[in-house]
């Protein structure tokens, strides 16, 4: 007689830590895509000092409804008032210039590879042969 045992606990803790993974590399993207964007800065690049590109983070992986969760953004209050737009005091006009929302469209592709490619890697060990 032949005994079975069941490595289903040890598969789905293996793919809970390669989703979590996979979030990660995809915000990896998404903040190189994002800083990239910021480059030149929201206008004529005139005032560039790196403050806001350097703020650019993303948060630790955290759980949300079914899966895992990350965020990515900036504590620069400035930052938010370019992307929805305000009332410039020096140029006396209202002016908006979105640099995340796009990059994160742009980069959606390279994201979703991103994450395919960790998760892959990560579950290389229950491929079967």
């Amino acid at each position: 007689m032949t005994t079975w045992t069941s490595n289903l606990d040890q598969f789905l803790r293996d793919q809970d830590e390669a989703e979590r993974m996979g979030v990660i590399a995809a915000a990896y993207i998404l903040v190189n895509s994002v800083k990239r964007a910021l480059k030149g800065g929201y206008t004529s690049g005139a005032f560039v000092t790196g403050h806001v590109i350097n703020s650019v983070t993303r948060s630790a992986p955290f759980r949300e409804g079914m899966g895992w969760s990350i965020k990515v953004g900036t504590n620069l209050d400035y930052a938010l008032f370019w992307e929805i737009g305000h009332h410039n005091v020096f140029t006396r006009k209202y002016e908006r210039v979105e640099k995340w929302r796009p990059a994160f469209m742009d980069s959606r592709p390279e994201m979703v590879a991103a994450y395919a490619r960790t998760w892959e890697r990560a579950m290389a060990k229950w491929r079967a042969n």
